[in-house]
């Protein structure tokens, strides 16, 4: 199982800030993209935290494990109305299902 941070902000630097105080992530920017459906997705490097937007309830995000392609947990309908922050570990990679924002959160001048 993955940490989950389920929060309910709604401004970039909200998140940002919450991210600093649960991950330790220090200055830090994201990024926010659509990810293509049942596609595998790696995150860009240096990348800290993932944030999944289920707010609208549109789709989930399932994590899996590089190499041996294990599935590690998801993001999904559980978690609808909300916006979640994953701490990131740079041996995983996610599929997405449905339509949902995933933003990347990485430090600042990588």
């Amino acid at each position: 199982m993955v940490t989950k941070i389920r929060t309910q902000t709604t401004t970039d630097d909200e998140l940002l800030e919450e991210c600093k105080t649960e991950t330790e992530c220090g200055d830090c920017d994201i990024s926010w993209t659509t990810p293509p459906k049942r596609t595998e997705i790696t995150a860009p490097e240096e990348t800290v935290a993932v944030v999944v937007d289920v707010v609208n309830y549109q789709g989930a995000i399932r994590i899996y494990q590089k190499g041996s392609n294990k599935s590690v947990d998801a993001v999904g309908m559980e978690e609808a109305g909300k916006l979640v922050i994953v701490p990131w570990d740079s041996d995983w990679w996610f599929r997405a299902s449905g339509s949902l924002r995933v933003g990347y959160i990485k430090k600042k001048g990588r």
